[in-house]
């Protein structure tokens, strides 16, 4: 004869109420930290793409300081300024450097801080991988 043991059940309200919790915390950990990656991947394309189109007869610090401002620009890039963008002219090409932090809200009034330490854009090394 079979048993059934009619104490078996699907989750409890308080085990319901743990997964709510956690997937609200999750969740909004994501929405508060996936714009910033996404922004700081735009600035690494950014930077590539300005390094990639040097010139070093035609193009000065200025020129490409212009090239990265015009690039946050049109991509809407308001957490770095084109200032603090480190620019190394060499003779075979030129290296950005960047350095930068961004704080952002997390929940309530607990803030977070993402650093992104030496964002590098060498012009050297995408000639020669083309």
């Amino acid at each position: 004869m079979l048993r059934v043991n009619r104490r078996e059940q699907g989750a409890s309200s308080l085990t319901a109420l743990c997964f709510v919790i956690s997937a609200w915390v999750f969740l909004t950990a994501l929405l508060r930290v996936l714009p910033i990656y996404l922004e700081h991947r735009v600035i690494v394309s950014a930077m590539h793409s300005v390094a990639q189109g040097y010139d070093t007869a035609a193009h000065g610090r200025e020129e490409v300081r212009e090239a990265l401002e015009k690039t946050w620009v049109v991509n809407r890039i308001d957490g770095v300024a084109s200032d603090s963008v480190s620019i190394d002219r060499r003779r075979a090409g030129v290296i950005l450097t960047l350095s930068y932090s961004i704080s952002f809200p997390l929940v309530g009034p607990i803030d977070g801080v993402w650093r992104f330490d030496d964002v590098v854009a060498d012009s050297r090394s995408v000639r020669r991988s083309l």
